[in-house]
């Protein structure tokens, strides 16, 4: 009779489940359980800083008890969280600081299984008497095409978040006396400044800037090719200037024409006519028009005849509107940025009109994000560092490596950011290896002259990054080991920007 038992295995398998199923549901459920806790520290954080700075401002203006007062008031007013009553508050009043400690529980769904029935929590924050930082900080986020579906959903929750937590300490600031500006710069192969800009001082409106006329036959004004085309108008990006002006904060004037900025115009290229065997991915109008007809070289130079002349644009219509798959806005992919600003509305708004389209410059980004922080144009929302009282952050986010797109014809590349590469602004450069090599170069150099000449704090996010040399970039981009962050999930990223909230606004409150 037991050998017939042992031989009988039809129910060994359900009694087999039925013993590892309920630890192997706890197990997979931890982690909504450890996401619910999450959530709740952040909220008891967010409180809890609101709380001891607003109370450390009363010090040596209430009694000790009238502190307590105000600090339980401010966190009541800033807690989000569902169980207020669960929150206990110890608040330890000095003489020149506020130390509040916030203690709290979140209840288990799928831990319970394990007899876990509770997550503690416990989050702390100094604030000392006059010594409140004030906090500027730029996103810089990749918006490339890589970051399409759940990663811009779950990149535009991580900035929101994180937005959040920085901005409520302006709720309890006194009106002109907001401690934190965020700014918002996304970026793909280009950075869009924004079209309104077109006549800005630091714009070159008088095509003064070499590049402008680096791909014709003649001097040109690219806004003024612009004003010849019909049906179309610039979208509001601009390409990099002049090294080594590309990686540095050198204010633009009009008396070194190589600093100021010059708008996008990606030429148009020859048709098949007159590309003499070449492949060209941006042909948009006719290189014959009736303002054009001087006829082409009938030899290997006709291509270049084809696409340097300027004659062909004297009204010319680009039936795309302002597309930019094809015609002078090509590439031109990304929103425009947002200044510094100490409304919250906007940034929100900035964030959650984030969308995934495009290539990756992350030199750009960088670049864009520095110029933002900056007091002096072409943005000028940036505050001086006066009396030790302001830090400037970059977080900059990438989910991949620089990139460029090469072409089979002598232009060697499109017309982005460096417009062709052909042309020498990235060096002399043979081959795509050559070229992202470059790129890199360029976003090294910008990272370390954002933090030793801009005096700038660096975080960056490597998201799903797997590329050796991008990772490196990454890292030695942060301005410490520390501040290199990697994400491989979709709740990797949205706890990382986390954390810098938490850290950054530690440091404003504490500082």
């Amino acid at each position: 009779m037991f050998k017939r038992f042992l031989a009988n295995t039809r129910g060994n398998v359900a009694i087999i489940f039925a013993l590892v199923s309920v630890p192997a549901m706890a197990i997979a459920g931890a982690a909504i359980d450890y996401t619910n806790a999450s959530q709740e520290y952040s909220r008891l954080q967010v409180a809890t800083d609101s709380a001891s700075l607003a109370g450390a401002k009363q010090v040596g203006l209430l009694s000790e008890e009238g502190v307590r007062q105000a600090v339980t008031d401010v966190f009541d007013a800033n807690y989000r969280g569902p169980k207020r009553e669960r929150v206990t508050l110890s608040i330890v009043v000095g003489d020149s600081d506020v130390n509040v400690v916030a203690a709290s529980h979140t209840d288990t769904s799928f831990m319970k299984l394990m007899h876990f029935d509770e997550i503690a929590l416990k989050v702390s924050s100094t604030a000392i008497v006059g010594r409140d930082k004030k906090i500027d900080v730029v996103l810089v986020l990749d918006n490339s095409g890589s970051m399409s579906g759940s990663k811009i959903d779950a990149l535009r929750s991580a900035a929101a978040d994180l937005t959040q937590i920085l901005m409520n300490a302006n709720k309890t600031a006194p009106s002109g006396e907001e401690p934190v500006q965020v700014g918002v710069v996304p970026f793909t192969a280009f950075v869009n400044v924004g079209s309104q800009y077109k006549t800005a001082s630091w714009m070159d409106t008088n095509g003064q800037s070499p590049i402008h006329s680096e791909d014709f036959n003649q001097t040109a004004n690219r806004f003024d090719l612009f004003n010849e085309l019909s049906g179309v108008s610039w979208r509001g990006c601009v390409t990099s200037r002049p090294y080594p002006h590309d990686v540095t904060d050198t204010l633009p004037t009009s008396g070194n024409p190589q600093t100021l900025f010059v708008p996008h115009f990606a030429p148009d290229e020859p048709g098949s006519s007159n590309s003499n065997g070449h492949s060209f991915k941006n042909n948009y109008i006719s290189d014959w028009t009736s303002t054009c007809t001087t006829p082409l070289p009938n030899d290997s130079t006709r291509w270049e005849a084809a696409q340097s002349r300027i004659c062909k644009y004297t009204g010319a219509n680009y039936s795309s509107g302002s597309g930019v798959s094809k015609g002078p806005n090509y590439g031109c992919r990304t929103n425009p940025l947002t200044p510094m600003t100490i409304d919250q509305t906007i940034v929100e708004t900035a964030v959650n009109n984030l969308t995934a389209n495009g290539y990756t410059n992350i030199h750009q980004g960088v670049m864009w994000g520095w110029r933002v922080l900056s007091p002096e144009a072409p943005f000028t929302e940036g505050r001086s560092d006066v009396d030790d009282k302001v830090e400037q952050f970059l977080i900059v986010m990438t989910d991949g490596k620089n990139t460029y797109i090469t072409e089979n014809s002598p232009n060697d590349t499109v017309s982005f950011a460096y417009g062709y590469t052909a042309k020498g602004r990235l060096g002399t450069v043979g081959n795509y290896s050559a070229i992202l090599s470059k790129m890199n170069e360029r976003t090294q150099e910008s990272c370390t002259n954002t933090k030793t000449v801009g005096e700038v704090k660096i975080y960056t996010i490597a998201f799903q990054v797997s590329d050796t040399a991008t990772l490196e970039l990454l890292e030695n981009c942060a301005t410490e080991p520390s501040m290199a962050f990697r994400s491989e999930t979709n709740g990797d990223l949205i706890e990382a920007f986390r954390k810098i909230a938490q850290e950054i606004n530690s440091l404003r409150i504490s500082m």
